[in-house]
């Protein structure tokens, strides 16, 4: 059987399943009298049947408490749960931000001071050079005037 032929077979046995079918001309009669009887089986009763519509009388035949499934508390305090584990990871995800933040900062600190420590060395080196030369030179004309480089304490 090829699968048109099984689609086609399938379609007509739906079609067969499904067509209307007339309930009866005492249809309106059995549904009426089958809600009279379960207003007649309920303890509070709802009072005649023509001041209720029949879905409020069909509503009313169950409780609130049975309205609910009885799994519901727990979907319910799982649900709580689940809000408060991602609270929590939420808060993670932004303690780790701010921390990496932190930490961009601070290297940008460091970076900042060993620029400014390499200029105050190299500063150092060129003066130390400098006084260098004028001790040589100092020594060699032996001149007691006192200069710059006599009263560097770094040097």
């Amino acid at each position: 059987m090829s699968p048109r032929k099984s689609t086609r077979a399938l379609e007509q046995t739906l079609r067969a399943a499904l067509q209307p079918v007339n309930p009866g001309a005492d249809f309106y009669e059995r549904v009426m009298a089958r809600l009279e009887a379960t207003v007649a089986e309920r303890d509070d009763g709802v009072g005649p049947l023509e001041s209720a519509p029949p879905l409020a009388v069909l509503a009313t035949r169950h409780s609130a408490r049975t309205a609910l499934p009885r799994w519901a508390p727990v979907a319910l305090a799982a649900l709580v749960l689940a809000g408060a584990g991602a609270l929590r990871w939420h808060h993670e995800v932004l303690a780790h931000q701010r921390a990496s933040v932190a930490r961009e900062q601070l290297l940008q600190a460091l970076r900042v001071a060993s620029a400014s420590l390499d200029t105050v060395r190299g500063a150092l080196t060129l003066q130390s050079t400098q006084c260098a030369d004028h001790s040589a030179a100092h020594a060699l004309t032996n001149s007691t005037r006192r200069t710059s480089c006599d009263s560097n304490p770094f040097l």
